[in-house]
């Protein structure tokens, strides 16, 4: 089992959400808090808020949200290439089904050969070390 990076992608996981979860209370509590909104539209938003705040840090050049910087982590395609902006936002959607269904796409992390979850399969993405994606182009640089 890959239990180790589990537990990396977990606490970046965890990380990254305590991150949104803050923005989403200050956005409730000083901007929306005297406006008339459901909570369907404030879980609406949230789902919104999350995938960007994924897809888009994922896409950047730094390939990985905060919670994965701090984790030494990176989000590269299965050649070990820069993600493509359909890729990230592609695999945060299928991410966001998790919830759904019980989170049952993260299990996938501890038994597939390259650590995938159900969105990396599904995306064709793997999250690395960043040291190991460097040493692995400094080797097909010689």
């Amino acid at each position: 089992m890959h239990f180790r990076m589990f537990m990396r992608r977990f606490c970046a996981f965890m990380i990254d959400n305590l991150i949104l979860g803050v923005s989403a209370w200050l956005l409730q509590n000083f901007v929306v808090s005297n406006m008339e909104i459901t909570v369907f539209k404030l879980l609406l938003f949230y789902i919104f808020l999350s995938v960007a705040y994924f897809a888009l840090q994922e896409y950047s050049p730094a390939h990985a949200t905060i919670g994965k910087r701090v984790m030494n982590l990176v989000v590269c395609s299965m050649e070990y290439k820069d993600i493509t902006l359909v890729q990230a936002f592609g695999r945060n959607l299928v991410r966001i089904l998790n919830y759904f269904i019980y989170s049952v796409g993260y299990i996938p992390i501890l038994f597939t050969k390259r650590e995938q979850g159900l969105h990396d399969l599904i995306a064709r993405t793997v999250v690395v070390d960043r040291e190991e994606l460097e040493e692995f182009w400094a080797e097909q640089e010689e």
